[in-house]
């Protein structure tokens, strides 16, 4: 049978027409529109989510391989979703039967999350941007707060790569805490994925929102704050660097190493995320309480909530020149402890590096210090925090820390170990466990004294490096200039 060229032709030209409409009307600033005509919808049971920056040619693409006929839609892109709206035919028309001269207007859609893992680089970059500059709260009708309120509201900020087990179980923990309602929670991440936007849309039982660091390896595979082609390799000579003519040949660190990526990522996500929240929030903007640091492989006990505001409690009656509190130490985990004992003692990396809250006054201390911080030759956050409080601050950190932990490290694997396989299910059980046999210890109704049982703070006679590329040091002074 020979092919009806008018058919082929309408065809082709139906293609153009769909191609220039598609590129004049999709834009990342606004909303925009597409009219296609006929057109192949999605369920109307599923919901929408893409990225601002979608391509309508990307989501039509996926779009037409759903079910339903209909004669034509309105495809609206926006920040949050992408919706069909279309006007459809009633069932008797494809049976048939004579067509009713009213035609439904129907709103239709489709899960379309998995489009972050097909998007082009620049629009993930353009995701991430609409991100932050959102702001979302999720469950923000739910847990509605008072301005008053909101301004000493307690936050917890996970920060998150890419280990979601630990993250679900991370959350679990926290939602056990009683009055957790009372938070924002806040999830950090330097990798951008379908999993990680579904694990906090599901979060349910406070309000929340996601962050997302924009200067991270992902969006950056191939250029700084990733590893450029050009860069020196991590373990040459300063003589071989420069005979190669690398980019960073005369910037290697302490130890006349190069620059590698992965372990610049971790200082870089620390203090954007930490500049990010004080500053850069905007319901976060008059804010004064107290702001708690975790990682997504850290559980916390059931009262932590209760913990920091009797901690924080102490520091605005009595120790004001504490400038931090800590629901325990990294090295005495487990230890036996009545569970309404504190000390008062210099913050110390080894010790105090994980489960502690700071304020904005302690965040406008650390900020003045940004040139400090950046300069540093450590590619770890938390030898460079104790280092400023000794040179820049000119006063060792003080902190309240909980002689009985109420945080739990189970990263059993990650940048700093080594042991294999990840025990995520294991390590949880047996945090559980350990609870569990304290349960009478916790949510004390006042807390004691103790004097500190830690070893004293010992400053560290060379930085441990990995932090000599004067890229890394514009871009940490970059994020808060900015």
């Amino acid at each position: 049978m020979r092919p009806n060229r008018k058919r082929v032709f309408t065809s082709l030209l139906f293609c153009c027409i769909f191609y220039v409409v598609a590129l004049k009307f999709v834009s990342l600033d606004e909303p925009s529109k597409l009219t296609l005509k006929p057109w192949e919808t999605p369920a109307p049971s599923s919901l929408v989510r893409t990225s601002p920056g979608t391509p309508a040619i990307l989501a039509a693409s996926i779009l037409s391989s759903t079910t339903g006929k209909i004669d034509s839609s309105t495809i609206t892109i926006s920040s949050s979703a992408l919706v069909v709206t279309s006007t459809s035919r009633p069932d008797s028309a494809s049976s048939g039967k004579p067509e009713p001269t009213g035609v439904g207007l129907e709103r239709r859609s489709v899960n379309l999350t998995g489009l972050l893992e097909k998007l082009p680089l620049e629009d993930l970059r353009d995701f991430v941007r609409r991100n932050n500059e959102d702001q979302k709260v999720y469950n923000g009708e739910k847990f509605p707060i008072s301005w008053e309120d909101q301004q000493q509201q307690p936050v917890i900020v996970v920060q998150v790569h890419n280990r979601y087990e630990f993250l679900r179980l991370c959350l679990e923990n926290i939602q056990k805490a009683r009055s957790v309602q009372s938070i924002l929670l806040i999830i950090s991440a330097d990798y951008v994925s379908t999993e990680l936007v579904e694990i906090v849309k599901n979060i349910d039982f406070c309000r929340a929102m996601l962050m997302l660091s924009p200067h991270t390896i992902q969006l950056h595979p191939s250029s700084f704050p990733g590893t450029d082609p050009n860069d020196c390799p991590a373990r040459i000579s300063r003589d071989k660097a420069r005979e190669m003519g690398c980019l960073n040949a005369e910037h290697p660190d302490t130890y006349n190493n190069y620059r590698e990526a992965k372990f610049s990522a971790i200082k870089l996500h620390w203090w954007w995320k930490a500049s990010f929240v004080f500053e850069k929030i905007r319901i976060l903007h008059k804010n004064n309480g107290w702001t708690l640091m975790l990682e997504e492989d850290h559980l916390v006990a059931p009262d932590f909530i209760h913990i920091i505001g009797m901690l924080g409690a102490l520091v605005a009656k009595e120790k004001s020149t504490v400038d931090l509190i800590g629901l325990g130490r990294q090295k005495q985990q487990g230890v036996v402890a009545p569970g309404n004992q504190y000390a008062q003692e210099e913050w110390y990396s080894v010790f105090n590096n994980m489960g502690f809250a700071f304020r904005r006054d302690t965040w406008n201390k650390l900020r003045g210090c940004t040139k400090e911080f950046c300069e540093y030759d450590d590619y770890n956050w938390d030898w460079t925090f104790q280092i400023i409080g000794e040179r820049c601050v000119k006063a060792r950190w003080q902190t309240l820390t909980m002689t009985m932990p109420r945080i739990y490290h189970i990263g059993t694997c990650g940048i700093h170990q080594k042991s294999g396989a990840c025990r995520a299910q294991a390590e949880a059980k047996r945090v559980a466990s350990t609870f569990d046999s304290q349960a009478a210890q916790l949510y004390p109704m006042s807390l004691v004294e103790t004097p500190s049982s830690r070893p004293r703070a010992i400053m560290p006679r060379k930085p441990n490096g990995g932090w000599g590329d004067i890229r890394d040091h514009q871009l940490c002074k970059d994020i808060t200039a900015g």
